[in-house]
């Protein structure tokens, strides 16, 4: 079970950009237009989100809050949260109200006395479910501070034949919530066309731990819920930011170099090279279901042999 938290979920916004190794091209010359590459890809997907009434009446309670999030040597947010209690998440979100497009950090624990053998940063999941990895860091123009740029692996879900993003529509969405309300593994559920898509996602770390650092793993259950048989098709658009094309086969996606970027549980996968887009397609019976798996390591993995998650199916009961 992953052990690193998701106590400062409301708070993640501020921490998401955490240093991370970076291909060694990338830390010699990268610039400022990079992070902007990165906020457009970020932005650009919650621009596209359709949330509904309540959800923007949440979100503009909440903007009086952020600046308390930024403002303040003392972190006034935190001592009033502090100030009511133990901090449950409970009080952290009474605190900061509008968490409709948030995103949190997945990884396992590291243990801060012990010497780095494999990168110890964490995946970013988005509010769509969609996962970063693999973060840039290096000075811009404008600083030769070394700061965080974005994260050069991304990996985007669609569904649907028309590859809608996966959470786009906030009425069939259930946002990204936590098992029992608190443990590290993020769900979200979204309906579309008669097929309900559940996502669920989790980081852990191999013993001995591996040069990739931690894998994140991601179920996505599709279950027909509808009177007539239909085909669930989910696509999962390869973004890397240094514009490097993946190639794929056999379930498993690869970047330039040859390392292991992605698995897949269905090898038989079907993969779009100009789109960049792995597709997989399942027509589940009426109440019936099936499920696929994948795994991303957080640095790309030379030679990488992840163990591919199997692809099940679910018949009616």
């Amino acid at each position: 079970m992953p052990s690193r938290s998701l106590v400062l979920i409301p708070v993640a916004t501020a921490l998401a950009l955490a240093l991370a190794p970076a291909p060694r091209a990338l830390q010699e010359d990268v610039d400022a237009p990079l992070r902007q590459k990165y906020l457009a890809l970020t932005r650009g997907w919650a621009q596209q989100a359709v949330l509904t009434a309540a959800e923007r009446q949440a979100m503009e309670r909440g903007r009086p809050r952020e600046r308390l999030m930024t403002d303040g040597l003392d972190d006034p947010l935190a001592r009033e949260i502090l100030s009511r209690g133990e901090p449950s998440f409970d009080a952290l979100a009474a605190a900061y109200p509008g968490k409709v497009l948030d995103r949190t950090l997945l990884g396992s624990y590291s243990d801060p006395r012990a010497a780095a053998v494999a990168p110890s940063e964490e995946f970013v999941i988005w509010w769509n479910g969609a996962i970063s990895a693999n973060l840039i860091k290096g000075p811009s123009r404008t600083s030769p501070r070394i700061q965080a740029l974005g994260n050069n692996t991304n990996i985007l879900f669609r569904v649907g034949p028309d590859a809608d993003m996966f959470g786009r529509m906030g009425d069939r969405y259930s946002r990204i919530g936590y098992e029992d309300g608190y443990l590290p593994i993020v769900q979200a559920t979204y309906d579309r066309d008669g097929i309900r898509y559940r996502e669920t996602a989790f980081a852990d770390r191999h013993t001995p731990a591996g040069p990739g650092g931690d894998t994140a793993y991601v179920r996505f259950e599709f279950t027909n819920v509808s009177t007539a048989i239909r085909t669930a098709e989910l696509h999962a658009d390869v973004i890397l930011l240094d514009g490097s094309p993946a190639t794929a086969s056999g379930g498993r996606v690869l970047d330039a170099s040859g390392a292991l970027l992605m698995t897949v549980s269905d090898a038989g996968a079907s993969f779009d090279a100009a789109a960049q887009r792995l597709t997989d397609r399942v027509p589940p019976a009426p109440g019936a279901g099936a499920s696929v798996g994948g795994t991303v390591p957080y640095v790309p993995v030379r030679g990488g042999r992840a163990a591919r998650p199997r692809r099940t199916t679910r018949r009616r009961r």
